[in-house]
């Protein structure tokens, strides 16, 4: 029996992985910020400790005898500037920090992102051996992360995941795509040639968690001395799917015989971007269509090469792209989300 600390457990990757680790009879203990709500955790025969990343005292407490940390706390976006360094660098470099000072540093499995090496050229495929190259701030702050763990590889077991767009039930990122097709019968993308993409059901992703915890490979003590690539894996289906190619998707699943894809040009799209970012500066949320996204939008691929992952960790998807994304739309409608 393995013993777990799992960061954002609350989140939607995070939640699954926690009934995952319950489920197959690991000892799992969640680090959860005071105040956040935890209805998917409470069922579960984890424990709870409230705290935050940047509290000393907390996270020695929190790992006290784990043999594994799933760090997946992260931020997708933020309010004002500098939040998503905080909480993508600053953040998991207390925690990464904190596990090499034991005296038995527990294998740390760091969950970054695609955005964090940045996109292909067009009609080209993303290999781990590229330099990575992010574009938006976003991405940015995961590769900066990721810089900040790898650099204890000499002083704890690491291994690090990126995953492309993750998506399933409880998923509230990829509900709008749902929810436009549903009320309004089109599905908006930015431009006329939108980029293929790198897709993951959350389950799959959590598959794949499990598995770089168990038989990954670990980043070498010396990466320079290693070939590229070594100790991280791209968790996406290999099948690349373009933003348009989802929404038609959709439609499908959902049964609807019209939903055109409406194609918005970017001097639309910005103003709009702007104006959310403006109003989230004033408590209204944060925005799901921000300037960063459109950087990312207006990429040329974000097809990432999973071979490794497929080869190595011995993994296999249990259901093609579009059957996923039909499950998701039946756990929506059941659970009253559309």
């Amino acid at each position: 029996m393995t013993k777990i600390l799992l960061t954002g457990a609350t989140g939607f990757v995070g939640g699954h992985l926690a009934e995952a680790l319950a489920e197959r009879g690991d000892t799992v203990r969640c680090l959860v910020r005071p105040g956040s709500p935890a209805p998917y955790l409470e069922p579960l025969s984890v424990e709870i400790i409230r705290g935050e990343l940047d509290d000393a005292a907390v996270v020695r407490d929190a790992l006290r005898g784990v043999d594994t940390v799933f760090h997946v706390a992260g931020a997708l976006a933020e309010r004002r500037r500098g939040e998503l360094h905080r909480v993508n660098v600053e953040l998991t470099a207390n925690l990464a920090e904190a596990c090499s000072q034991l005296e038995s540093p527990p294998v740390f499995v760091h969950v970054s992102s695609v955005a964090a090496v940045g996109p292909a050229p067009r009609g080209a495929v993303r290999q781990l051996s590229h330099p990575p190259q992010p574009i938006s701030r976003y991405g940015q702050s995961k590769y900066a992360g990721e810089a900040r763990v790898t650099a204890l590889s000499s002083r704890m077991p690491i291994t690090v995941v990126r995953p492309g767009a993750v998506f399933g039930e409880r998923d509230r990122g990829s509900l709008p795509i749902f929810k436009t097709i549903r009320q309004w019968r089109f599905h908006p993308v930015l431009g006329f040639r939108t980029p293929p993409l790198s897709v993951i059901h959350v389950t799959e992703l959590v598959d794949i968690l499990l598995r770089a915890a168990d038989v990954g490979q670990r980043i070498p003590a010396d990466p320079e001395d290693a070939e590229p690539g070594v100790g991280f894996y791209f968790a996406c289906l290999n099948e690349f799917p373009t933003y348009a190619q989802v929404g038609r998707m959709v439609r499908r699943v959902m049964n609807y015989p019209y939903a055109p894809v409406l194609p918005l040009p970017k001097p639309v799209a910005w103003p709009v971007a702007f104006t959310n970012q403006t109003l989230s500066k004033f408590g209204m949320g944060i925005p799901l269509l921000n300037s960063d996204k459109l950087v990312e939008a207006s990429a040329a691929s974000w097809a990432c090469d999973p071979r490794k992952t497929f080869e190595e960790l011995k993994f296999e998807p249990r259901a093609p792209f579009e059957q996923r994304l039909g499950q998701t739309a039946a756990w929506y409608r059941e659970a009253g989300w559309l």
